[in-house]
C-alpha cells in the first residue's frame, strides 16, 4: 500500500526561512508595488512544488506495478492453457504406449507361453496338485545343513583315524574330507534328485530311478563298512591296510569288533542318507515340475512388474494433468477478486496523494503568508503590492490531474466467464480419463495370439497361450 508522511512545516520553515526572505525583500523594496509577480514567493512555492512532482512519481511508478499486474491476471487464458495442458498429457500417453508397449507385449506373450506350458505339462503328467518345492532361502538352509554335515563328519572321520594313520593327523584329515566327499556329495547332488524319477510317470523313468536309488544305498553302506574297517586294520598295520578292507569286506562284511568302528558305520550312513533327502527336496518329488512351475512364476511376476510399472507412469501422466487442471481453475477464479483488490489500492493510493497534495497547498499557504508578514512591516512605502493582493498559487493544481489507469473492478460477465470455466474444467477432466483409459486398454488389454514363427514348434495348433485378460491384469498390480 503506498502512504505519504505528512509534509513537517517547521522542518520546511527551517529550511525556506520566510521571515528573513520577507524582511530582506521588504527594505529593498522588492517586489514593487506595482510588480505582477514576486521572486521570492515564487521560489517557495517552487520548493513545495518539487515535493509533490516527488509524490506524483511515487504514485505513477505505484500505480504502473498494479497496472502490469492487471495486465498479467487479463493476458492469462485458463481455456487455452487447460487445451495446452490436455494436449501434453495426450502426447505423453501416446509416448508412453508407443515406447513401452513392445516390453509389456514381450512379457505378457512370455507369461501366455509359460501359464500354457505348466499347464500342458500337468495334462501330459496327469498332475492336479500344485508344485511344491522350497524357496530360495529354504535352499540355502538345505545347502548349508549338508556343509555342516560334511565338516562334522570330516572332523569326526579325522578323529576315528589319526590314531592307526600312518601320516598322524594330517593324513587322516586328507583321508577324513575324502571320504566326507564320496559319501556325502553324490548323495546330494546325483543320487537325491535322481530318486524324484521314482515318482514320473513313465515307467521307464521309474526303473531308471529305482536302480540308482538301489545303487546309491548300497555305495552308502559298502563305502562307511569300507571306513569302519579301514579304521581297525590301519591301527594295526601300518602298510597294506587297504588289501585288508577288501579281505575282510569279501569275508566277513558286518564283523567289525571295536564299539566306535559301528559308531563311525552308522555316523556315516545316516549323514548320506541325511544329504540324500535335503538333495531330493531341493526341488519339487515330481522332475521337472518345480522347474517348470518357476519358470512360470517368473514370467508371470515379470509381466506383473510390467504392469505396474507402466499403469504407474499412465496414472502419473494423468494426476499431474489434473493437478495442473485445478491449479489453473483456481487461479483463474481468483482473478476477479484480485483485480477488485487491485482497484482498491489503486483508489487508496490516489486518495493518499490527494490528501498529500492538499497538505503540501496548506503549508504553501503558511509559508507565503509568513513571507509576507515579514515583507510588508519591512517596506518603507507601506504598500500592498499587486503580486501580494491575491492567493498565492504554488501550481499544484497541475499535479492533482488524473494519472494513467482504468479504474476498473472486473467485468459484470465474471459469473458467466467462471461458468464456463467449469465446463471446459469438465471436458478436459474427461478427456484426461478417456486418454488415460484408452492407453490402458491398448496396453493392458485382450493379448494377440503369440506369433506363428514361435508358437508353431512350441504350442499345440488347436491351443492358444492363455493370457491374462485386463481385469486379471490389473489384480495383479493390486489397483
Amino acid at each position: 500500500m503506498l502512504e505519504f508522511d505528512s509534509p513537517d512545516l517547521d522542518a520546511l520553515r527551517a529550511a525556506i526561512q520566510p521571515d528573513e526572505k520577507g524582511f530582506d525583500a521588504g527594505e529593498r523594496g522588492v517586489p514593487a508595488a506595482d510588480a505582477p509577480d514576486d521572486p521570492a514567493e515564487r521560489q517557495i512555492c517552487r520548493k513545495i512544488v518539487a515535493l509533490g512532482e516527488s509524490a506524483r512519481s511515487r504514485l505513477q511508478h505505484y500505480l504502473e506495478q498494479l497496472e502490469s499486474r492487471r495486465g498479467q491476471l487479463r493476458g492469462v487464458s485458463p481455456v487455452q492453457d487447460l487445451n495446452r495442458t490436455l494436449r501434453d498429457a495426450e502426447v505423453e500417453f501416446r509416448r508412453i504406449t508407443k515406447t513401452e508397449g513392445p516390453d509389456l507385449h514381450e512379457a505378457r506373450v512370455a507369461a501366455g507361453r509359460r501359464k500354457h506350458e505348466l499347464q500342458d505339462f500337468k495334462q501330459r503328467h496327469h498332475l492336479r496338485r500344485a508344485a511344491r518345492y522350497p524357496e530360495f532361502g529354504k535352499k540355502i538352509v538345505f545347502g548349508g545343513v549338508v556343509a555342516v554335515l560334511f565338516l562334522i563328519e570330516s572332523l569326526a572321520n579325522a578323529s576315528f583315524l589319526s590314531s592307526g594313520h600312518e601320516l598322524g593327523l594330517l593324513g587322516a584329515y586328507a583321508v577324513a574330507f575324502g571320504i566326507s566327499a564320496l559319501n556325502l556329495l553324490p548323495a546330494f547332488f546325483i543320487f537325491g534328485p535322481m530318486s524324484r524319477r521314482l515318482s514320473h510317470s513313465e515307467r521307464g523313468q521309474q526303473g531308471l530311478a529305482g536302480l540308482c536309488t538301489a545303487f546309491y544305498l548300497l555305495f552308502a553302506v559298502v563305502l562307511n563298512l569300507g571306513v569302519a574297517h579301514y579304521r581297525e586294520v590301519s591301527g594295526a598295520l601300518l602298510g597294506n591296510a587297504g588289501a585288508a578292507v577288501v579281505e575282510r569286506m569279501q569275508s566277513a562284511p558286518f564283523g567289525l569288533q571295536e564299539a566306535e568302528s559301528w559308531l563311525l558305520f552308522g555316523m556315516g550312513l545316516l549323514f548320506s542318507l541325511g544329504a540324500f533327502f535335503d538333495g531330493r527336496k531341493f526341488d519339487d518329488a515330481y522332475p521337472g515340475y518345480g522347474e517348470t512351475d518357476r519358470q512360470h512364476r517368473e514370467a508371470a511376476s515379470r509381466y506383473a512388474d510390467e504392469v505396474r510399472r507402466v499403469t504407474d507412469d499412465l496414472n502419473e501422466v494423468r494426476q499431474r494433468a489434473l493437478d495442473d487442471f485445478r491449479r489453473l481453475v483456481h487461479d483463474s477464479k481468483s482473478q476477479p477478486n484480485e483485480e477488485k483488490t487491485l482497484a482498491r489500492q489503486r483508489r487508496t493510493a490516489e486518495k493518499n496523494y490527494t490528501a498529500y497534495l492538499d497538505q503540501l497547498d496548506a503549508v504553501v499557504r503558511a509559508l507565503v503568508a509568513e513571507y509576507r508578514d515579514a515583507n510588508h512591516q519591512a517596506r518603507t512605502d507601506g504598500e500592498t503590492p499587486v503580486a501580494h493582493r491575491s492567493a498565492p498559487d504554488a501550481g499544484l493544481s497541475v499535479l492533482r490531474t488524473a494519472v494513467s489507469g482504468e479504474d476498473d473492478e472486473g467485468s459484470s460477465s465474471d459469473h458467466d466467464e467462471a461458468s464456463r470455466l467449469d465446463e471446459e474444467y469438465g471436458r478436459a477432466t474427461d478427456r484426461v480419463h478417456q486418454a488415460h483409459e484408452a492407453a490402458l486398454s491398448e496396453l493392458l488389454g485382450e493379448s494377440p495370439a503369440v506369433p506363428a514363427a514361435e508358437s508353431s514348434a512350441a504350442l499345440p495348433s488347436d491351443a492358444a497361450p492363455a493370457l491374462p485378460a485386463r481385469d486379471e491384469t490389473l489384480k495383479l498390480t493390486g489397483r
